[in-house]
């Protein structure tokens, strides 16, 4: 890739990220929150009956779902903030450290992982930014789920832990699974050793990103 084309693909990149910011304002603006969260729940039920059918709907921007990608963004930073002031402290200091670092992990995640799958899919193929991102927050929904066992075995303390950590364990698969699909259907690829491949490098690189942040 030579300087131009590397130009190219910045600007690119800071016109998308302009385009998802003022969609996103917008939606906020005319979104009625409590029917859309309502909306959610039957949503989010649909993509745990239908998982890879909801993603490729997604993902080719059949379903605009904007709105309810916005109510489980909402909702992952409320989980990972209870999660973060849940966790254990040594001192204030360190406590509001962890809960920032709580907050802030699966946004940097989602976003470094949006623009990586924008970047690397082929110009030809390549969705809007907001439909690549609305796609991998999505397939973060087995992650609130999660989130939610975590929470409730940290504050009952329960003697169900074991159920709870074979929950959790599942979710964990089951998102990567939904991210595998995710990065299938945004490429258009029929091809399943090159979309595992691919699916790889992303994963590894914002894994890097992530640890280098934080």
């Amino acid at each position: 890739m030579d300087t131009n084309e590397i130009k190219g693909e910045a600007d690119e990149i800071k016109n998308q990220t302009k385009d998802t910011i003022d969609e996103v304002k917008d939606t906020i603006k005319s979104t009625n929150f409590k029917e859309e969260t309502k909306a959610t729940t039957g949503f989010v039920k649909e993509i745990l009956l239908n998982p890879f059918e909801e993603i490729r709907r997604i993902a080719t921007e059949e379903n605009k779902a904007l709105g309810k990608v916005i109510i489980i963004v909402i909702a992952l930073i409320a989980l990972s903030l209870i999660e973060g002031m849940l966790s254990y402290h040594s001192s204030v200091k360190d406590a509001f450290k962890d809960v920032i670092m709580a907050v802030l992990n699966p946004i940097v995640f989602i976003a470094a992982y949006g623009v990586l799958s924008f970047v690397l899919t082929k110009k030809e193929e390549r969705k809007s930014l907001i439909t690549t991102l609305s796609t991998v927050v999505i397939t973060y929904i087995p992650g609130v789920i999660g989130l939610v066992f975590s929470i409730v075995n940290d504050i009952t303390k329960s003697k169900l832990y074991i159920i709870f950590g074979v929950c959790i364990t599942v979710c964990t698969i089951a998102k990567y699974l939904f991210r595998f699909f995710a990065i299938k259907y945004l490429n258009n690829s029929e091809d399943d050793n090159e979309t595992f491949r691919k699916f790889l490098v992303i994963e590894a690189i914002t894994a890097f990103v992530v640890r280098l942040i934080f």
